[in-house]
């Protein structure tokens, strides 16, 4: 404070408002006697509708003119206004007087005026003066009549920035798989007082909130903009206020106190299994003294919560898409990353080449990745339709009249006749000998293994989950 007091007296430029005459009414007990009806009360010009200046008014009271109608302002009487620097020391900053001169032109020295007045009011430009350390005090013929403090409203929040450091985050792999985790990035944002001061204000929040843009990624069960965010916030700090308005489940609103001394704050934002796009906004807030919440202006950014990349494979790549009925849902899930895509659509060339048909697909990945949810069949945020399927690598294959060759399908036993189980300890699934065939050559073959065959050329293995023909290609990670 000490170091900066000379920029703040360079910055003081005075001015005057004066008033012409109105009837007042107050409640004031005059300091000292005189002119009965020339007292001056100490009035307040801080509020936040004249932020840009702080000052003080003299409210003359009563009637000015005594029965002979002569001014009773009495010639030589002062008006002197004081602006102090209050800690760490009382030190004036500034000071003005203004002096009634009288004579038959009601003249005033230091306002450049003539004419009787029944109200001064006098400013100081300071609009950066710190609210808790500085004060004004008025002063009738040396006598104070009262200090008043800047008012603290006088600084409202202001965000600075909105600082995303990644724009596009992943969607969670499911909990049993660690080789793709789950995505997350840093919300942070800088708070200033809103007149351009400088000032970090006290007792200042910033509520981070997270909303799904409605049907994004297609997900049409996600309608409403109120719809809250499917990821959640985390932060070491204390004082935070989670779901501070009692309305969320998921930790997708917390309110998170400004401590840092340059007015810096941020919180992580953790992506859950959903692959959306989602609104991040943030709005300064304060609780008053009454215990309700005041809200500044917010700022938002885009946050998409994808696989990026991921392409649609679609008719033209000789494919047809079959469903098995169990599981209905939007959007389609239709998309691979480019290098599975590739190998997808390579897979469905030689299939035609060979077989004359089309390869008949089910399900791959949605749009942005993530979990497959049941929308159309009246479920969305909370239920799955597949444990997979998550990053554009897995595919479920169907026989080219569209049938699912859930049946095909049988354990893979030892030479012991057990089962056969996988590092996770699940069944280890083989097709079965039995399945749709078509002529090649003059002889029957099984359509499933052409596609085997091919899909064995270009990496990938066969995966179980449910009973269906589940292909994986290689991770892209």
């Amino acid at each position: 404070m000490i170091k900066l007091l000379p920029a703040l007296r360079a910055s003081l430029v005075l001015f005057v408002f004066s008033l012409p005459a109105h009837a007042a009414e107050t409640q004031f007990n005059p300091v000292q006697k005189g002119p009965a009806t020339a007292y001056v009360p100490l009035g307040d010009t801080y509020e936040r509708e004249i932020y840009d200046a702080a000052g003080a008014q003299a409210l003359f009271l009563g009637n000015l003119w005594d029965e002979d109608g002569n001014y009773l302002i009495a010639p030589g009487s002062t008006w002197t206004w004081i602006w102090r620097q209050e800690a760490p020391f009382r030190a004036q900053l500034a000071s003005v007087s203004v002096e009634y001169v009288g004579g038959e032109d009601f003249c005033w020295s230091g306002l450049n005026y003539c004419g009787p007045l029944r109200s001064i009011t006098y400013t100081i430009l300071a609009k950066c003066l710190p609210a808790e350390a500085h004060s004004v005090e008025l002063l009738y013929n040396g006598n104070s009549l009262g200090t008043q403090v800047f008012k603290p409203t006088r600084f409202e929040p202001a965000l600075q920035f909105l600082n995303i450091y990644e724009p596009s985050i992943a969607p969670t792999w499911p909990a049993k798989a660690d080789d793709y985790p789950a995505g997350s990035t840093t919300v942070g944002t800088g708070v200033r007082d809103s007149l351009g001061c400088g000032v970090v204000p006290k007792d200042v929040m910033v509520r981070f909130q997270s909303n799904v843009v409605p049907r994004s990624a297609g997900h049409e069960h996600f309608a409403s903009a109120e719809e809250i965010g499917t990821g959640e916030w985390t932060t070491p700090l204390t004082g935070v206020k989670w779901d501070p308005e009692g309305e969320h489940t998921k930790r997708t609103m917390v309110d998170v106190p400004v401590t840092h001394e340059f007015g810096r704050v941020a919180v992580s934002y953790r992506a859950k299994e959903h692959g959306v796009a989602e609104i991040i906004t943030l709005t300064p807030v304060r609780y008053k003294e009454d215990g309700t919440l005041e809200k500044f202006e917010p700022a938002s950014d885009l946050l998409n919560i994808e696989i990026p990349g991921l392409e649609r494979i679609t008719t033209a790549d000789n494919v047809v898409f079959a469903y098995g009925g169990g599981c209905p849902h939007n959007p389609p899930a239709q998309f691979f990353t480019p290098t599975s895509y590739a190998k997808m659509s390579f897979v469905a060339w030689k299939f035609f080449e060979k077989t004359g048909e089309k390869l008949s697909l089910n399900d791959a990945s949605l749009t942005y990745g993530g979990v497959i949810d049941n929308g159309d069949g009246g479920g969305g945020r909370d239920k799955k339709c597949h444990v997979s399927h998550r990053v554009g690598i897995d595919i479920n294959n169907a026989d080219s009249a569209g049938k699912l060759l859930r049946d095909k399908l049988k354990k893979q036993l030892d030479e012991n006749g057990d089962e056969v189980l996988d590092e996770n300890g699940r069944n280890v699934w083989v097709v079965d000998e039995e399945c749709p065939t078509i002529e090649l050559n003059g002889k029957p073959v099984c359509r499933i293994k052409i596609v085997q065959s091919e899909m064995d050329k270009q990496g990938a293995r066969l995966y179980q989950e449910a009973l269906s023909i589940h292909y994986r290609f290689e991770a892209p990670f």
